[in-house]
């Protein structure tokens, strides 16, 4: 992204205690890179979250690199159909769950 400021938007169901990637970019194909993200957005259980960074850290032990911002509730894992929502400035990250705003 070019902005500071953006959102992403997306209808989604889960299933009941579960959770997904809407968007993700991996960091690589090997071991040590398969399980890290440049960013990803996951909603669902055990949180909604928003992964980023790991690109900066490549080499080493970078697992421990890479940035996480997550809300604190997984309500949207309930088999039900749910509007979730990701606001980014240039300070803030903001989750919402059917219009509501979800703490993190």
């Amino acid at each position: 992204m070019d902005s500071l400021s953006w959102s992403l938007m997306a209808w989604v169901r889960l299933q009941k205690n579960g959770g997904a990637n809407i968007l993700r970019k991996p960091l690589g194909e090997s071991m040590a890179e398969r399980g890290l993200s440049c960013w990803a957005w996951y909603v669902g259980f055990p949180s909604t979250r928003f992964d980023f960074g790991a690109h900066d850290f490549r080499g080493g032990d970078s697992t421990e690199m890479q940035e996480t911002i997550s809300a604190d509730n997984s309500d949207g894992a309930d088999g039900l159909l749910h509007n979730v929502a990701l606001v980014v400035t240039a300070s803030n990250i903001t989750f919402y769950l059917d219009a509501k705003v979800q703490v993190h």
